[in-house]
């Protein structure tokens, strides 16, 4: 577009094809350019692309960039919603080449809803604030958000700026939904600046109940639905059509001095909100995966004193097995150009083990491993290894469900979630991650490891253990069947453990040693050896002459214990006699043990 009464566009800076990136980049926006507020990408095939009659050569730029996502090829696939891909209740909708998923009338998220939402609970005094670095001007919103609660007063949402009195208002009233809307207050007459469009949608709503409100604007039009019912439509002045905001308050008020504009007459809400999403951003789920005590550059802070509920661990999707820590499944390269979405759990005993890894072009790549216990992840965008290591008190190789969420929400931000521990760190590059060939799940073939980057990649095997919900970057693959390469030692749900250890596995005292798939047995302390400590011990016979075995620990390795643990079975007639004799090298000290 050009200024009215010009006739000459002049453009600066780079030309963006098919979408502008990830959310939050240094990108101005225009507040007319409705898809890109909305985080709405082209998905489809593009052709013959000329400017100023010079054909670009579009294909060649995305073999550069984004490969991945980005195929050199046009095809259509069959329709795909008639598999039954979402899950709990999720309804699908079909897509180009793709099917979409929509959880929100669920308490379920992800590609294909099989992960459960985050959640806050709110008790009248707490809030949720996401902050803007600068004031946002659309004249476009998409707003979700699902709530439950049994008062009939309650703000859920409401925008603000320091600069005008625009806002968006969404709140439980009278046990109704009520909408509040004020629009362009920068520009209009005072006589028209304190007037609020409203909406009023649903009737008792405060009945401890899941409840879903999705509003939308384009423009001068407004559209609110309460649920299934139907939507309730309005229009506002055309003359007035932008809003301008800063912030968006969830929950309640975050009180600031300098917000002089923002006033409402709502209590704070009590009850729970969760899929709640401005402009296709799920800002809880991004609350609970990032950390609230850094302020990252070109990323919103946000503040959440509301409280998350504790997720369910027993909703399992597409659990596998890795029977083996010398075996790794292939699967199509990680699509993680400009952003990182990774979730999974696992369950597992043993404390080493690569959990995944992509290599990719020069020096980068991605890769997660358990490391005595813990989640080690590392990631090389091309300006130097970060690493990021979960802070759980105790180690994770306890046969217990763990949740795991790595997310690169900007390009400078890298998080770490681990159950309910969050992880943060930040790089001073802004480099993509241009990833190559395949994504190695559960190791990697066993002449690779020697070529992992050694300073960072600990792991010299593979992963034994159960893995489920793995989610990579909005897709959600059935690892036994989305697979490159294929295992017979990975098989489809949790096994657990086939053989486990009980009071009477390990004879004569041995004590038995829980591993994923097997036992062992430790016969240290008793005198015989053996898988379950049943075979005797290689034995030394004393005749009737004297005799005597003797040991000398050298210098550099003499012990200085302060508990001491002694094991030796003997057979004998004899009812007086030394059985062993410890003494000290440089004093008097003794340990005697005779009959």
């Amino acid at each position: 577009m050009s200024a009215k009464g010009s006739n000459s566009l002049e453009l600066d800076g780079n030309l963006y094809v098919g979408g502008l990136g990830p959310p939050f980049s240094d990108i101005p926006i225009p507040p007319g350019l409705w898809t890109a507020v909305l985080q709405q990408g082209f998905v489809g095939c593009i052709m013959d692309l000329f400017m100023n009659n010079e054909p670009v050569d579009i294909a060649g730029y995305a073999r550069e960039q984004n490969s991945a996502s980005i195929k050199t090829l046009c095809h259509i696939q069959p329709l795909q919603c008639p598999s039954q891909p979402c899950l709990n209740g999720g309804v699908c909708s079909e897509g180009w080449n793709r099917f979409v998923c929509d959880c929100t009338d669920t308490v379920f998220t992800g590609p294909t809803c099989g992960k459960e939402a985050a959640t806050l609970s709110f008790n009248g005094s707490q809030h949720m604030a996401v902050t803007m670095d600068n004031d946002v001007i659309t004249q476009t919103e998409d707003i979700i958000l699902r709530f439950r609660t049994s008062k009939p007063l309650g703000l859920l949402l409401i925008t603000s700026t320091v600069e005008t009195g625009d806002r968006i208002e969404l709140a439980v009233a009278a046990n109704r939904i009520r909408l509040a809307m004020r629009l362009g207050v920068k520009e209009k007459k005072q006589e028209d600046k304190e007037k609020d469009k409203i909406l009023l949608a649903g009737q008792n709503v405060n009945d401890n109940e899941w409840h879903t409100v999705r509003f939308s604007r384009r423009g001068a039009n407004l559209k609110l639905q309460l649920d299934n019912q139907s939507p309730l439509r309005a229009e506002t002045s055309l003359k007035f059509n932008t809003l301008q905001w800063r912030t968006i308050h969830l929950g309640g008020l975050y009180h600031q001095e300098e917000e002089i504009n923002l006033s409402t007459t709502m209590p704070n809400f009590i009850g729970d909100i969760q899929q709640f999403y401005f402009n296709n951003i799920p800002y809880i789920e991004l609350a609970r995966s990032s950390s609230s005590d850094q302020e990252i550059p070109d990323f919103p802070n946000i503040k959440v004193a509301a409280k998350f509920l504790k997720r369910a661990t027993d909703n399992l999707h597409k659990p596998v097995t890795f029977r083996s820590k010398h075996t790794f499944m292939g699967l199509p390269m990680l699509r993680a150009y400009s952003s990182i979405h990774i979730d999974f759990m696992f369950k597992t005993r043993e404390a080493n083990g690569l959990i995944m890894f992509n290599g990719g072009k020069k020096e980068d790549y991605v890769a997660v491993e358990l490391v005595d216990g813990h989640i080690h992840y590392v990631v090389n965008v091309g300006d130097g290894a970060i690493h990021l290591r979960d802070t759980a008190k105790t180690h994770l190789n306890d046969n217990r469900w763990h949740t795991v969420g790595i997310r690169r929400p900007s390009a400078k931000q890298h998080t770490l979630m681990v159950d309910d521990d969050v992880t943060v760190t930040t790089n001073k590059g802004t480099g993509n991650l241009e990833l190559d060939g395949i994504l190695y799940l559960g190791g990697v073939h066993k002449d690779l490891y020697s070529q992992l980057p050694q300073e960072d990649v600990k792991s010299r095997h593979g992963y034994e253990g159960c893995i489920a919900g793995l989610d990579l970057n909005g897709e959600s693959p059935n690892i036994m069947e989305d697979a490159v390469v294929h295992s017979s030692l990975v098989t489809a749900g949790c096994e657990g453990q086939s053989q486990k250890c009980s009071h009477n596995v390990c004879a004569n005292g041995g004590i038995c040693v829980q591993q994923w798939n097997s036992y062992t047995c430790d016969c240290e302390m008793t005198s015989y050896t053996g898988p379950t400590c049943s075979d005797e011990s290689i034995a030394y016979e004393f005749g009737p002459n004297k005799g005597i075995i003797t040991y000398t620990f050298p210098e550099d390795r003499r012990p200085e214990m302060q508990e001491d643990t002694i094991s030796l079975g003997f057979i004998t007639t004899k009812s007086d006699a030394v059985l062993l004799r410890i003494i000290s090298a440089n004093s008097n000290d003794y340990i005697e043990l005779e009959i």
